[in-house]
């Protein structure tokens, strides 16, 4: 495998975890990149914004390949295939509490884990209950050496960095020193399978554009974070 490979796991849904994955895979930091996304998650939302995209006639953007096989040596024969033709492969893994496939192979071979978790009692359990264990299995296995990283997330805009990564001290998770506020704009701009960059220009409302233009800032400040721990140069200015 030559590319970068992140994953994004969580066992909850509403983490945010495919908008972050369509989000990161066109941030500033990786722009110029070969990027793909892989959908593991069945859900299929990414692979609707594709399929929109293509209709649309829109131009670009990182592809969405759909993987919805749950035996782990078609997903690492995928993956090596895809990290062989790609900068970068980011993996939308389904959230799944109890059939761990996916979640495994991921884990064994990324060389990022992104645990997107809300500042809940209950989200937190869920990622130490589940996704913490599988992770230390897929290390004693000799896995990529991969680390892995909590990101708050639907954070409110104003609670700022400092504070919200205060919440989680004691806990002995690594958190990536980042935030993904809510912002109406994440929940609107894949409409017709546009990417938020395409978004923002066209948001008539000045208010709301500059919330859009924020929300782009929130997830390329992510994507920095994100390219320095795996050791990728981003782009200057």
């Amino acid at each position: 495998m030559d590319g970068k490979i992140v994953a994004l796991v969580a066992t909850k849904g509403g983490s945010g975890k495919s908008t972050l994955a369509l989000t990161l895979a066109h941030a500033k930091p990786f722009q110029g990149m070969q990027v793909a996304i892989l959908e593991a998650d069945r859900q299929g939302s990414l692979s609707r914004w594709w399929a929109d995209r293509q209709a649309a006639g829109r131009n670009g953007g990182a592809r969405v390949y759909p993987f919805y096989d749950d035996r782990a040596e078609p997903l690492i024969d995928t993956l090596a295939e895809l990290a062989a033709g790609h900068d970068l492969v980011l993996i939308d893994c389904p959230g799944e509490s109890v059939a761990y496939v996916k979640t495994k192979v991921a884990l064994a071979f990324s060389d990022v884990v992104l645990i997107p978790i809300r500042q809940s009692d209950f989200d937190m359990d869920s990622a130490i209950t589940h996704v913490l264990p599988l992770l230390n299995e897929a290390r004693e296995a000799g896995g990529r050496g991969t680390k892995y990283f909590l990101l708050p997330v639907m954070v409110h805009h104003r609670a700022g960095l400092e504070k919200t990564l205060g919440t989680f001290e004691g806990t002995d998770a690594k958190v990536l020193p980042a935030i993904l506020p809510y912002r109406k704009a994440f929940t609107e701009f894949s409409s017709g399978g546009c990417t938020l960059q395409e978004y923002w220009p066209a948001v008539r409302q000045k208010n709301s554009r500059g919330q859009a233009k924020k929300a782009m800032g929130d997830v390329d400040t992510i994507a920095a974070e994100l390219a320095r721990e795996l050791g990728i140069a981003t782009p200057v200015g």
